[in-house]
């Protein structure tokens, strides 16, 4: 009371003290949270290629578009295995069309197991039906409601889809809850990959680095065994593959994902800590 201004100074220096050190707790809660919204978790795994320069080894996610299918076929602690051209991989987003609606969207394309590894909320629709397949897609309920202003009646509608060279005539199939905020592969519609094997026939061999393969692990499974034992997986395909592969945890991946010489050496958690 004697001496007002500084009372108050000491008051607002701890009132932005405080409110600076919650945000920073939010924003550290936040970044911890990116990407463990799947209920297996702890069995998903990634798999990355180490590849052999000049200039050492570059580590990349993209792999060999069958491999997927091969490693969870040739290696019995894999559960399941899929392959995703991400959303990410494309520089321009797509553009569907609804009658006179055109809006500009994002697409992933995923094989058979996807839903099997992933936690997808399918909330109309079926699964075993979009892979029946190469002409369906499914839409998430927060693009529904753009597209056609409701997502009770999106179900069998058929829509146009431009994207490179996976465009052409779609029906709707399912309706899916968008992933949430706390994802890193942001998505609007899903699309089968089979459709990108038929468009890339050059997928269809070893000698290319365009999906991603993620794989669910067999629980109790040794990963430092286990990646000895792919590691050389690539060359037992095509003996002139330069590349090696590895697992790494797919929830890792945000926080931990800067790689030199082909080991893992932080990334974003460097600001976290």
């Amino acid at each position: 009371m004697k001496d007002r201004q500084f009372t108050l100074l000491n008051l607002l220096g701890l009132s932005s003290g405080l409110a600076c050190s919650f945000l920073i707790y939010l924003w550290i809660v936040d970044e911890l949270k990116v990407d463990k919204y799947n209920a297996k978790d702890a069995q998903l795994y990634q798999v990355l290629e180490n590849i052999n320069t000049e200039n050492g080894i570059r580590t990349i996610t993209g792999t060999a578009g069958l491999l997927g299918k091969a490693l969870a076929e040739e290696t019995p602690k894999i559960e399941y295995s899929a392959s995703v051209l991400p959303s990410s991989w494309f520089p321009f987003k797509g553009v569907i069309t609804e009658g006179e609606t055109h809006l500009k969207a994002d697409a992933q394309y995923v094989s058979a197991h996807y839903f099997d590894i992933f936690s997808v909320d399918i909330m109309k629709g079926s699964k075993a039906k979009f892979f029946e397949g190469t002409s369906s897609v499914m839409i998430s309920d927060e693009f529904a409601q753009k597209l056609f202003h409701t997502n009770e009646n999106a179900v069998g509608k058929m829509v146009k889809w431009d994207q490179s060279e996976f465009g052409g005539v779609f029906q709707i199939s399912g309706v899916f809850k968008k992933p949430p905020s706390t994802a890193t592969e942001k998505f609007d519609l899903i699309f089968n990959y089979a459709l990108v094997l038929e468009r890339r026939p050059n997928l269809l061999n070893y000698t290319n680095s365009d999906p991603s393969t993620f794989v669910l692990l067999k629980k109790g499974v040794n990963l430092a065994a286990l990646n000895i034992q792919i590691k050389d997986f690539p060359a037992q395909k095509n003996p002139q593959a330069k590349q090696t592969i590895f697992l790494t945890k797919f929830s890792d991946r945000y926080l931990h994902g800067n790689y030199e010489n082909g080991a893992q050496v932080g990334g974003r958690i460097v600001y976290v800590h």
